[in-house]
């Protein structure tokens, strides 16, 4: 060891750390060589798997649990298809109900709900607009009440129907009151107003045709009001 130190001192010129330095770093590369060709020795010794088998081992494995799982799934759509079924049979939606058509002018307000879109507060709108009208003539009166949307207007012309033979509550130009004629949506104060004091004026109107002569009201509002007037 002594010699071969002295050689490579005298030979590369090397102080003694640098020799000592030299000497570890050949006695680790050494080491390592050793190191590998015993692992390489090692591993010639395992037996080799079959990467081919592998493989089709674990595609058995995966798809044995995918059909497992898809299984699972199916069972409990199933099961939840089937209670919902039972659930629609025993309690049938609003919607489906309200699709029978009723009678606007003799509905009530928990009739009225049974259609998508109308609730407690709308139909009682409804109720108490109808009423103050004297009952719907036409669909399209359906659009006065407040709150209605365009959807909901369709569905309850859809399934509201008005009957041929209705006929509305009637104000009676000759004798009711200020009171009375002014509760009607279609009249206001100032109309009213205009008709009791032609009628305590001129006496009261004998037919029909003598009101339209009056032309107290515009001739939209004459045509609008003329199926809830009467003498």
């Amino acid at each position: 060891m002594k010699m071969l130190k002295r050689c490579i001192r005298n030979y590369f010129g090397f102080s003694r750390t640098e020799t000592r330095g030299v000497l570890c770093l050949i006695m680790f590369s050494g080491m390592g060589t050793l190191v590998w060709w015993g692992l390489h020795r090692y591993a010639d010794t395992l037996p080799k798997l079959c990467l081919a088998d592998e493989a089709v081992r674990l595609e058995r494995v995966f798809q044995h649990l995918t059909v497992r799982n898809s299984q699972s799934v199916g069972k409990q759509h199933y099961a939840k298809k089937t209670d919902l079924s039972t659930k629609k049979a025993l309690h049938p939606s609003p919607v489906s109900r309200g699709k029978e058509r009723f009678d606007v002018n003799k509905a009530t307000a928990k009739r009225l709900q049974t259609i998508a879109g109308i609730g407690p507060v709308l139909s009682t709108r409804i109720v108490k607009y109808r009423d103050k009208l004297g009952g719907f003539v036409s669909p399209d009166q359906y659009a006065e009440v407040y709150g209605l949307s365009e959807s909901v207007l369709k569905k309850l012309k859809d399934q509201g129907y008005i009957h041929n033979t209705f006929r509305p509550t009637q104000i009676h130009l000759n004798s009711d009151s200020i009171k009375t004629m002014v509760a009607h949506p279609y009249l206001s104060y100032a109309e009213v107003l205009r008709i009791v004091r032609y009628r305590e004026k001129h006496g009261l109107f004998r037919h029909m045709h003598a009101w339209k002569e009056a032309r107290l009201l515009q001739p939209a509002q004459m045509e609008k009001m003329a199926p809830y007037l009467s003498l």
